[in-house]
């Protein structure tokens, strides 16, 4: 016999009536099990009655609610000093998993909304500073790139955790952005790294922050060499140094406010911010530009002519310096050949090199599997052992010249030299 329609209506109401009794019964049961301490027995209801898609919206928020306080409860009984390490990331599982359900709570808009939100504050800070361990972790001395990305890895899910507590947390996407670099995942990364950014300049923190513009650098690095978006890193760039301009003069702002010494340290790192955003411009608006056939007609008609001219020689590595660097670098050692103490050719044959290592140390950061990435690494290295070769060299020719002793400083230090990094020192402090 078929139903009438009011009939069915009527059937579906009071099965839905019924539905939502037995939701609130069981959501209540788990609330009372919360407090008379019985959390594995809370968390079995709960987790039975959250299945459920059609729970009005008050009464799931409530049963989030309550599962987030029963895994925040179990996370508090393991004693994190006397921990074991399954022990520790069972408290790591707990302390997520109630994260998520104090948001999905939280954004219910409801009483009991508000109440998880009040939850938040505190776990983030604690998330945060496993995921900031997790992260330190990563860089301890010796780590092969396959430990960082292990390390990385586990760090990753507490920076997720971050962003879901505060959708708009560039600390949040900044840090998950650099774990996403040291599993090879440089797409998400680059997103991060640029929402990283925006959040910034929505948010201002009290005190400027110039390490935002490590986060630009990146974003920029990372669409040119892998999503070849030249044009596009360029506008990064721009926005990153419009932005530690703005930032920089903000701070001047508070300089009476501030510690002196504190004051003086922030005020340099935004203008090295600065300078490193340029010096990567450069490099992009190198990779941009072309050396026309009739330039290099007339060099190589000049260089048939005068074979022997290391001045000619010279000049026509300066103009292959972006357009053919291979070129560009034979062109100087050829130069050097004919004429060996040449300060300027010696000089910019090294700083050529470092553009160089410094572009794999890009192409590194963007590789997607561990093998390249270490293989990249490897020319990097290379290319600086040859820029520390030639650089000392023009020191030697210039020896009270800054610039070439600040390059050597930063060679041996990239290269781990450090009796060597203490000798250019030591010759950079008399001048």
């Amino acid at each position: 016999m078929l139903l009438s329609k009011s009939l069915f209506s009527t059937l579906f109401l009071s099965l839905c009536t019924i539905g939502v009794l037995s939701a609130q019964g069981l959501i209540d049961q788990g609330e009372s099990f919360f407090k008379e301490g019985k959390l594995t027995e809370a968390m079995e209801v709960l987790d039975k009655q959250l299945e459920t898609s059609w729970i009005e919206a008050e009464l799931k928020a409530k049963g989030y609610y309550y599962r987030g306080m029963c895994q925040l409860s179990l996370s508090d009984e393991i004693n994190t000093e006397e921990a074991s390490k399954e022990d520790q990331e069972t408290r790591e599982k707990y302390l997520i998993a109630s994260c998520y359900d104090f948001v999905r709570a939280g954004s219910s808009g409801t009483s009991w909304g508000a109440l998880a939100n009040k939850q938040l504050p505190v776990l983030y800070d604690t998330l945060a500073a496993i995921g900031y361990n997790y992260f330190d972790a990563a860089y301890a001395d010796g780590n092969s790139p396959g430990e960082k990305a292990r390390w990385a890895a586990k760090a990753k899910p507490f920076f997720d955790c971050l962003i879901a507590i505060k959708p708009s947390d560039y600390i949040g996407y900044g840090m998950r952005a650099r774990a996403a670099l040291e599993i090879m995942d440089a797409i998400n990364a680059c997103n991060d790294f640029e929402k990283a950014g925006q959040f910034y300049t929505g948010s201002l923190p009290e005190i400027p922050t110039p390490n935002i513009g490590d986060d630009y650098y990146m974003a920029a690095s990372l669409q040119y060499i892998h999503l070849q978006e030249v044009e596009k890193a360029l506008q990064t760039i721009q926005s990153g140094q419009e932005l530690m301009i703005s930032e920089q003069a903000r701070l001047a702002g508070l300089q009476s406010e501030m510690d002196p010494e504190e004051w003086t340290e922030l005020n340099q790192a935004f203008q090295n911010k600065w300078t490193d955003l340029e010096d990567l411009k450069q490099d992009l608006q190198f990779a941009q530009s072309n050396v026309s056939d009739t330039q290099l007609k007339a060099f190589e008609q000049a260089l048939a002519a005068d074979p022997e001219n290391a001045t000619i020689w010279a000049a026509y590595g300066q103009m292959l310096e972006s357009s053919d660097p291979a070129k560009a670098i034979e062109a100087y050692k050829t130069s050097l050949g004919i004429s060996k103490r040449v300060y300027d050719v010696n000089f910019r044959l090294a700083k050529l090199l470092i553009r160089l290592g410094d572009e794999k140390v890009r192409q590194a950061g963007a590789a997607t599997d561990e093998k390249q990435a270490n293989t990249l690494q490897k020319e990097a290295d290379n290319y600086y052992e040859e820029a520390l070769e030639w650089m000392d060299k023009a020191h030697l020719l210039k020896q009270k010249d800054k610039a070439a002793l600040d390059a050597l400083i930063m060679l041996s230090n990239t290269l781990e030299k450090e009796k060597l990094s203490q000798k250019y020192q030591a010759l950079r402090d008399t001048l």
